[in-house]
């Protein structure tokens, strides 16, 4: 199974348009997200990436973007 875009952003729309900090999610939370992805789906990214995404569509995209390469 691979890693597909609405895994992260879902169809829920505050997802799309909510900054992590505004859903208290730290950069302690982002890297453990980045092991997840790494751990599941075999995608290398680090925290600062997702973080400076600030929100999950954002983050979406380069996430996928890594899978297509793989």
């Amino acid at each position: 199974m691979g890693f597909r875009r609405d895994h992260l952003a879902g169809d829920h729309p505050r997802l799309t348009v909510t900054d992590f900090q505004s859903l208290d999610l730290d950069s302690l939370v982002l890297i453990e997200l980045a092991v997840i992805l790494k751990k599941q789906y075999g995608v290398e990214v680090d925290g600062k990436e997702l973080a400076a995404a600030g929100t999950a569509a954002k983050a979406a995209a380069p996430v996928s973007k890594k899978t297509a390469h793989s």
